[in-house]
């Protein structure tokens, strides 16, 4: 008999647009895990980067337990214009790791 993980998808979506000053944060639903452990780990890259490949401005890693909704956390931008959450669930010993691409639908803010 073989066993294979489980392979648990990712839906995050960031707060809505905001004006400069106010605080915005990333949600991510874990689902279809199986008995799921590890971390998500949520970035939040600057305007300008289109590609998420600067170091984000923003990062935060939360553990979990089950699959459910988990935040980031907030953050207040320095700065107006477009910003990129990605959200990347780690996997574990009977999950594979799952994440949300930089420019996925819903993960991007604008800052007024």
């Amino acid at each position: 008999m073989t066993v294979t993980k489980a392979t648990p998808a990712l839906d995050s979506t960031a707060s809505g647009s905001v004006p400069l000053g106010r605080h915005v944060y990333d949600v991510a639903a874990l689902s279809g895990a199986e008995k799921p452990t590890g971390t998500i780990t949520f970035n939040l890259y600057a305007p300008g980067d289109s590609t998420c490949t600067h170091p984000p401005v923003f990062t935060t890693t939360v553990t979990i337990n089950r699959n459910a909704s988990y935040s980031s956390g907030p953050f207040k931008p320095a700065k107006a214009g477009t910003y990129r959450f990605t959200a990347a669930y780690s996997g574990d010993p009977n999950n594979n790791p799952a994440s949300e691409a930089c420019g996925a639908t819903g993960e991007q803010v604008t800052i007024t």
